[in-house]
């Protein structure tokens, strides 16, 4: 799984039509560390009995949005 705040990287590996790596990408308009570490628990609290495996997720202040890569 990849921690990024690239924008650009989870299109990049979403247009490749991997199956892997899962990409976090945080859009939060405070990026300090300590929010960063807080959106992340809720992250991993969300989906700690969910597989990960082949996924977008898109962090935001308000929201945290999933979507599978593209599975050939």
């Amino acid at each position: 799984m990849i921690l990024t705040h690239d924008l650009d990287f989870g299109r990049i590996v979403a247009l490749s039509q991997a199956s892997f790596p899962s990409v976090v990408t945080f859009r939060l308009t405070d990026m300090r560390r300590d929010n960063v570490n807080r959106h992340l628990l809720l992250v991993i609290s969300r989906f700690s009995q969910e597989p990960l495996a082949g996924t977008l997720i898109s962090v935001t202040d308000d929201a945290i949005r999933v979507r599978q890569l593209s599975i050939d």
